[in-house]
């Protein structure tokens, strides 16, 4: 539309220009203006709703490329504004999950933490890993226990690069945690299930008596091993399952960590060895 003004109104401009120059001809070889004003009364008339239209489109124009400028200071005003609210959310986020890392610092003080960003997640469907950003620089292991702020485990190190980790999570079939039903003290030990990994679920086989679970039970580990520290929250019973032979049951583990949306986490690099047992 601002073309088609700039044009029309080009048009518009050199056809008055042509008249006015024809009248100063005509005026030039004798002919008053006076003596033709009957004559151009009806161009004169013209001109005038022509110079008119051109104040408007000419005031039109100019009032679109001021129109554009505050546009696109406004643009650029919103996009920052956007931005210090995006930095202002991540830095809230960062505080949030430092202060609670500071509470279960401050409970469990034997433990050394040491902060990392989940930067892949493996592409197999049939294991649930991820990479992290740090690695044997930053005095990581394989085998160092991995949790969230909460201290809720998410897994432990499997192979340690220089610079990068590979994070199994209890969820992998391949993984398996000693755990204690927080309730009853009873001894387990958690699975990896193909099938409940899709549902973000793991297995917990009781190794003394696996009647005695119910749903709601916390399940942490056992620390037995000495490889993960003792009294870590795994999850909670989501629900009791009859084995197929009807020999005995197991329960279905709901983890405590939201391990599948996991973005930063916490690998615990040291802990002191006589809380865990075995």
């Amino acid at each position: 539309m601002k073309t088609f003004f700039k044009k029309s109104g080009g048009t518009v401009l050199a056809a008055l220009i042509a008249v006015l120059v024809l009248l100063l001809l005509l005026s030039a070889l004798g002919l008053g203006f006076h003596s033709l004003r009957g004559l151009f009364a009806p161009l004169d008339s013209l001109v005038s709703r022509g110079m008119a239209s051109l104040e408007r489109v000419y005031a039109y124009m100019y009032e679109y490329d001021e129109l554009e400028a505050e546009n696109e200071r406004l643009r650029a005003y919103i996009a920052e504004m956007e931005e210090e609210v995006r930095l202002s959310s991540s830095s809230n986020e960062e505080n949030r999950r430092l202060r609670k890392l500071l509470n279960l610092s401050e409970e469990r003080q034997d433990f050394v933490f040491e902060e990392a960003t989940v930067i892949s997640w493996t592409s197999s469907s049939w294991s649930s890993s991820f990479t992290i950003n740090k690695g044997s620089k930053a005095g990581l292991e394989a085998g160092d226990c991995v949790v969230n702020e909460n201290g809720f485990l998410i897994g432990r190190l499997t192979d340690v690069s220089a610079g990068t980790a590979q994070v199994e999570t209890l969820l992998d079939p391949l993984a398996g945690v000693g755990a204690v039903v927080d309730r009853t003290g009873a001894t387990a030990v958690t699975e990896g299930d193909y099938k409940l990994m899709k549902a973000g679920m793991v297995r917990l086989v009781c190794l003394s008596d696996s009647s005695d679970i119910v749903v709601g039970d916390t399940v942490v580990t056992s620390g037995k091993g000495g490889v993960y520290p003792s009294g870590l929250i795994i999850g909670n019973i989501y629900t009791v399952v009859a084995d197929a032979s009807g020999m005995y049951s197991y329960g279905v583990i709901a983890p405590s960590a939201d391990i599948k949306t996991a973005s930063n986490v916490f690998i615990i690099k040291d802990f002191d060895a006589e809380d865990a047992e075995g």
